[in-house]
């Protein structure tokens, strides 16, 4: 039997800028979410409170909905000792997806505190919307974006767009088509944005200037 999955992000990079007005579910979604209820919709999502990748943490304080839409805050400082102490947020859905079409409108990491504001891309994080389950026995990424490189888009998959189609048999992204790693364990949609202090990966910490990362809306379109 083969399944198909296609995953759908609409991506929109750090220059650009989200419209308040909220979306409407797409045809047969079964999970969706355009965040302008003004606060988290808690029999959706989960607030991680817990590590983030890099040294940091993610704090549920740093989940914002008053713009009508989701803002994830990302702040960078030193600590007493001289070391990076990053600070962001991130949301799990409640329930794991399987094959199906993945949805995330989004505005990737920037000093804009506004949806439609001007702002700027720095060195030090990732912002992402990306499945993820059981330490990457399915991780999906669709796509992440690091800080000092923010017009390049990471699409991975790893086994143990942003239009996305996953299934049984390949992970076709926008870009071309992924046969190589294809997984297969329903997993939990995922929307983060954290820090790094790597010269590779997501770039040195930038202190003391905050970012804002913007989700418009998240939905999923089950493929039978």
């Amino acid at each position: 039997m083969r399944v198909t999955v296609l995953v759908l992000a609409t991506l929109f990079l750090a220059n650009s800028t989200l419209r308040a007005s909220g979306p409407a579910a797409p045809a047969g979604a079964t999970f969706f979410d355009n965040f302008s209820s003004g606060s988290l919709d808690t029999s959706k999502w989960i607030a991680s409170n817990w590590s983030a990748p890099g040294g940091g943490k993610f704090v549920p304080s740093y989940l914002d909905f008053s713009s009508g839409m989701l803002r994830i805050k990302l702040t960078q400082t030193y600590t007493s000792t001289g070391a990076i102490s990053s600070v962001g947020g991130e949301l799990q859905s409640r329930k794991t997806l399987g094959f199906g079409i993945y949805e995330w409108v989004m505005r990737a990491s920037s000093t804009s505190s506004t949806p439609t504001g001007f702002g700027v891309a720095v060195s030090g994080q990732i912002s992402s919307g990306f499945v993820f389950v059981n330490n990457s026995q399915t991780e999906i990424d669709t796509p992440e974006i690091e800080g000092q490189n923010p017009g390049t888009l990471w699409w991975t998959t790893w086994a143990g767009l942003t239009r996305k189609q996953w299934t049984s048999t390949q992970a076709p992204f926008v870009v071309s088509t992924h046969t190589g790693v294809v997984p297969q364990t329903p997993a939990f949609a995922m929307i983060n944005h954290w820090g790094t202090n790597s010269r590779g990966w997501g770039g040195l910490a930038t202190t003391n200037i905050t970012r804002y990362m913007f989700v418009r809306s998240f939905s999923f379109v089950p493929i039978q």
